[in-house]
């Protein structure tokens, strides 16, 4: 499993939900892809990952409602 793609891009999916406070339902297979492109192409480095997820659009325009 530690060597397949497809198990590497659903780890980047669940870090990505669990990063933005998201329900399963909420989050945007558009907004989850290309992190997980970038984490697969890194061979699963968690470093690339936390970058990825740090330079993602959904990081950098998070929509936050008031209470």
């Amino acid at each position: 499993l530690a060597t397949s793609d497809e198990v590497t891009a659903c780890f980047a999916s669940h870090i990505h939900q669990y990063t933005f406070g998201l329900e399963a339902a909420q989050v945007l297979e558009c907004a989850v892809e290309p992190v997980a492109a970038e984490f697969v192409a890194s061979g699963g480095d968690v470093r690339a990952l936390v970058v990825a997820l740090a330079r993602s659009n959904a990081f950098r325009t998070r929509i936050v409602e008031d209470q």
